[in-house]
């Protein structure tokens, strides 16, 4: 699953750099009133980033996967990560228009970063933390 991480990781960089130019060339600024929109749309734009470094940092942790426990939830982790990222170039797309309140996929590729991260540090904190077990 490490692996994924790592190619979403690029892929996410890539469309941070694609949907970057997409604001340059296309949602200008002199065409674009609400400063809402443009807020949205640019902070989108970050998060995409963000969840493309996050994907990228995931991609060179180690979890050693001592516990079923363990290797099954970092296997989540790494795909809350990469669900999120998906989730925010869906929000890039479809939810820049003036309206806060209706911001869904960006609200869950949030939630889903954070679960991803949090879950991830729990199972590497916790690996390191429990004894070995004796039936190895």
């Amino acid at each position: 699953m490490k692996k994924w991480n790592l190619v979403f990781g690029f892929l996410f960089l890539l469309a941070f750099l694609a949907t970057g130019q997409y604001m340059r060339r296309v949602f200008l600024p002199e065409y674009s009133e609400a400063l809402i929109q443009r807020m949205q749309i640019r902070s989108n734009h970050i998060y995409l980033l963000f969840i493309a470094l996050l994907n990228l940092l995931a991609a060179g942790v180690e979890v050693p996967g001592r516990y079923k426990w363990s290797a099954l939830g970092s296997g989540g982790a790494r795909l809350l990560l990469i669900l999120a990222g998906c989730c925010m170039l869906v929000g890039f797309w479809n939810e820049h228009d003036g309206n806060l309140t209706h911001r869904t996929y960006t609200r869950l590729g949030i939630f889903a970063s954070l679960g991803g991260v949090s879950l991830l540090m729990l199972i590497k904190w916790g690996e390191s933390l429990l004894p070995r077990q004796q039936n190895e």
